[in-house]
């Protein structure tokens, strides 16, 4: 099991990350899985601009916080994806369907990393392929069919990278104070041995701060941005100042080196206000918690691995943007209200314990409110009068604070299909399919705990529609169908229930195909069934018309399942067809 590398350094330093680990792995799995979506929804043919730097952004915040706890796996393989997404995002590289693919094997593999780091997880997966393939991409290099670059590609390439991240690196000097006590500021020294290519630290006070300050030079390749995200969990961020004393590389507006032209020319992406391409820019905006410098929208600087590795492919530059002026709030882009929306929709944390305890509270509340209705019956007069009218308004009010904590655990449909938007993407790129998938009512809410408990049955019927029935591209156009299959997923209330439909409109049920494969397994099957029943035999256990077994189907235990989940819930499992209709 992985270990937290940096929780040592943190300890010897005297700061306490622990309590700040659940919010940023809570963060990563928000951020990720709106990349994931975003992914999925982006158009090849005609990318998004607002997407790929939605998506950037969602990359650059996983990175941040992996980089702050010393995840270095995780924050190693986020700059890869960042590298590629910048170059997507500023059209020196067109998107392409294996582009996608890797970066969503890429999420997985995160996911898979963080989850080991929090304990949760099997061992971590061995990313260095895939940072190789990452990479290759960056540089329009040939992938090989398996996912991996060739040996050629990688090895003309590594030096061109090495000479950009040496380029790229930037001379600072870090003023730390006034602080109460001075040796806060050697846990930053400590940051740097700890996070491989951070870069060097070397004090310019031989360790004695006069008056509460501290200053010290850094060599690196980093953002301030990324140096100012990992300073403020050491000390506060209006004690750190960063000032460049070497060439600026385009970093600083007006440094040596900056050109001019660079600043005209790159655009902001409407991340922030005052950057080229905003509506009424100067061309800078100043950078929170630096003096002296600003900081020019559009340049891109290089974190990752150090130049001195030259054993190692050093990584490609990184984008790392400035923060927003507050005096200024432009209007979220489409793609960053989808991640704004999925980020928000879980501003307040607060556990299911602590929800299913207030659930048992208000029970109770409830329990004495209708032993005091009961009681109050043998009053007579006036005072009866009163306790009716205080009873009844706590009855009203007991019942609206009931229906409010239920309505707590209630989350929408739309968080349970987006999970198959990944499903029928891969199951259609293994099958050789063209799948659609369309929802209907994702606003229809369904208790948590049962969200639960449908994911796996649905998860079934999907592969189960994607493989036995939408037809081959092929074989849908030879029956005058579109190639593209369409898998529809629908919830609804229906009559106090809710009602999840799967539907394709693929080749449906073989009534007769049913019956002999029934008869195989023993089954007794007259030929006098109705539909219904000859469909319902697609439940019974083993029961599979695939001929081959493979490693989506064909093992008969899949609808077996569904049955006998639903059943568990107190739910009911129907079934119709219409062959060569779906």
């Amino acid at each position: 099991m992985a270990e937290m590398s940096n929780e040592g350094a943190n300890s010897a330093a005297g700061i306490d990350l622990s309590q700040f680990f659940q919010v940023f792995f809570e963060e990563a799995g928000e951020n990720l899985q709106a990349m994931e979506q975003m992914l999925l929804e982006l158009d090849i043919a005609a990318a998004d601009d607002e997407a790929l730097n939605a998506i950037f952004r969602c990359a650059h915040s996983v990175k941040g916080g992996a980089a702050t706890f010393g995840f270095t796996d995780v924050a190693e393989l986020t700059h890869q994806m960042e590298a590629l997404l910048d170059k997507l995002r500023r059209h020196e590289l067109a998107p392409t369907t294996q582009m996608v693919d890797v970066l969503l094997t890429a999420g997985d593999a995160l996911k898979a990393l963080l989850s080991c780091h929090q304990g949760t997880g099997a061992d971590a997966p061995d990313t260095a392929e895939l940072k190789l393939t990452i990479k290759s991409l960056c540089t329009g290099g040939p992938v090989d069919t398996a996912g991996r670059p060739t040996v050629a590609a990688v090895a003309h390439t590594a030096p061109a990278a090495a000479r950009a991240v040496a380029a790229a690196s930037r001379v600072l000097e870090l003023t730390v104070g006034a602080l109460a006590d001075t040796s806060l500021a050697d846990s930053l020294v400590e940051l740097f041995d700890e996070i491989e290519g951070l870069g060097k630290i070397e004090p310019l006070d031989a360790g004695r701060g006069a008056d509460g300050m501290r200053r010290f030079k850094i060599t690196t390749t980093s953002s301030d941005n990324d140096l100012l995200d990992l300073f403020t969990f050491h000390v506060p961020r209006e004690a750190v100042t960063l000032q460049a004393i070497g060439p600026g590389y385009g970093f600083y507006g007006g440094a040596p080196g900056a050109p001019a032209a660079t600043v005209a020319a790159e655009p902001s992406y409407g991340f922030f206000d005052d950057a080229p391409g905003a509506p009424g820019s100067s061309g800078t905006s100043s950078r929170s918690g630096t003096s002296g410098t600003s900081g020019t929208s559009g340049t891109s600087g290089a974190a990752g691995t150090s130049g001195s590795n030259a054993d190692k492919a050093a990584p490609l530059p990184a984008i790392d943007l400035p923060a927003k002026p507050a005096a200024l709030k432009p209007a979220p882009t489409r793609a960053e209200g989808k991640v704004a929306a999925a980020l928000e929709s879980a501003t307040l944390r607060v556990s299911v314990e602590k929800v299913d305890q207030l659930i048992n509270l208000v029970g109770e509340l409830v329990i004495t409110q209708a032993m005091l209705a009961q009681n109050s019956k043998g009053l007579e007069g006036g005072l009866s009068q009163q306790m009716t009218a205080g009873l009844a308004d706590l009855e009203r009010n007991t019942r609206d604070l009931q229906e409010a904590v239920m309505s707590i655990r209630m989350i929408p449909m739309a968080m349970v299909f987006n999970r198959f938007a990944r499903m029928r993407r891969d199951l259609a790129a293994k099958l050789g399919k063209k799948v659609e998938l369309v929802t209907l009512g994702e606003s229809t809410e369904l208790d948590k705990g049962m969200v639960e408990k449908i994911t796996d049955p649905l998860t079934h019927l999907v592969r189960n529609s994607c493989d036995h029935g939408i037809e081959l591209p092929a074989e849908r156009a030879a029956k005058g169908k579109p190639e593209h299959g369409t898998l529809t997923l629908a919830a609804s209330h229906q009559g106090g229930s809710i009602v999840i439909e799967v539907r394709d409109d693929g080749k449906g049920l073989n009534r007769q195909a049913l019956i002999d494969k029934a008869r195989e397994k023993g089954i007794d099957a007259p030929d006098s069934m109705t539909d219904h029943e000859v469909w319902r035999l697609i439940f019974a256990p083993g029961f599979s018309t695939a001929e081959v077994v493979t490693d989506v189907s064909g093992r008969g235990v899949g609808m077996d399942v569904v049955m006998k989940n639903i059943t568990a819930l107190g739910g009911s499992v129907d079934i119709d067809s219409a062959e060569g209709y779906g």
